[in-house]
């Protein structure tokens, strides 16, 4: 995956999606499926806000939680977290990011 000025910032074998929420910056996103139910699968986020809080959904709206990252740390602009096995089909996982002081934003799909 390549920043907006062309540096590489990570690499995934899930597909990757550029979202633009109401009210935060543009966010890559990218879910990495291990394919095998020992392991745990990932989550990566960037272009996020230190304090920011990502949750994982099973579906878009009044979906189930699957996970919740920690914050993002003081000097970083992203976070990536283990979550259980996605399932080895693969499929999608929808996102939410919270800023500090502020409503959780509308889930964006994420394919692994």
């Amino acid at each position: 995956m390549e920043s907006a000025s062309g540096a590489l910032i990570g690499t995934s074998t899930a597909a990757t999606a550029t979202v633009t929420s109401k009210g935060l910056l543009e966010s890559y996103k990218s879910a990495t499926n291990a394919y095998d139910a020992d392991v745990q699968d990932v989550i990566i986020i960037i272009g996020l806000l230190p304090g920011d809080i990502v949750k994982v959904y099973s579906v878009s709206t009044a979906g189930t939680e699957i996970a919740t990252s920690k914050a993002v740390a003081t000097d970083k602009t992203g976070i990536s977290f283990n979550v259980a096995q996605l399932g080895g089909l693969g499929g999608n996982v929808y996102l939410t990011v919270t800023s500090t002081g502020k409503r959780k934003n509308n889930s964006s799909s994420v394919h692994y």
